[in-house]
């Protein structure tokens, strides 16, 4: 019995623990630069908008509230 514990102590210390990296993977393409990042955190009455662009031309804005009213666009 003993012998059980000790082996099942030394396979949970060998064993190989989780990457904590979590960047971009290896080999995904060229980084695109974000060119504009405007954003208004929600303020007291749940209103919130935010606005950003991206060197390849993608472009989204938003802007909501509370009870669903939500407006967006993405190019």
């Amino acid at each position: 019995m003993k012998n059980l514990v000790l082996f099942t102590l030394l396979a949970v210390a060998v064993a190989d623990k989780p990457s904590a990296h979590y960047g971009a993977p290896s080999g995904s393409g060229p980084l695109i630069a974000i060119l504009r990042d405007d954003r208004v955190a929600p303020d007291a009455a749940g209103s919130y908008s935010f606005n950003v662009e991206t060197e390849d031309g993608i472009s989204r804005q938003e802007s909501g509230g509370p009870g669903g009213t939500q407006q967006g666009s993405v190019r």
